[in-house]
């Protein structure tokens, strides 16, 4: 294992670079300036106390959203793809038109949001399994 200084956008970071595989692996460290005390976090004195009924249905949502296999493929870059598609319609000349965003109903509760996630999943999987 290694350590050392690396500059990205402007900035001096710490690393460790170790072997990996059949390559190194960098990995960026923090010095110790960075590192405050847990105590210090504003976070942490305003933490919520979650209900065991509310963590079981987390559980379960989480447990019908998991794939058993991941297949990183499917994901992309969709940010990256929309942004060069607007500098490539600007360089062209063509006019740029913002959609206007719709505001979101806030959720009344964490127990109303994870219910209504469980729903929209099990109304998923029963069309899935329907065709």
């Amino acid at each position: 294992m290694a350590i050392g200084k690396v500059v990205m956008r402007d900035k001096e970071y710490l690393v460790a670079i170790r072997a990996f595989k059949k390559g190194l692996v960098m990995h960026i460290m923090h010095y110790t300036g960075e590192i405050r005390p847990i105590e210090e976090l504003s976070e942490i004195k305003n933490l919520i106390t979650v209900k065991e009924e509310e963590l079981k249905l987390a559980e379960l949502l989480i447990h019908r959203l998991t794939q058993s296999e991941f297949d990183i493929g499917k994901f992309h870059d969709s940010y990256t793809e929309e942004l060069k598609k607007l500098i490539k319609a600007k360089a062209e000349g063509r006019e740029i038109v913002v959609k206007s965003v719709p505001e979101t109903e806030q959720a009344k509760g964490l127990m109303e949001a994870l219910k209504a996630s469980v729903e929209v999943v099990n109304k998923k999987k029963k069309k899935a399994e329907a065709v």
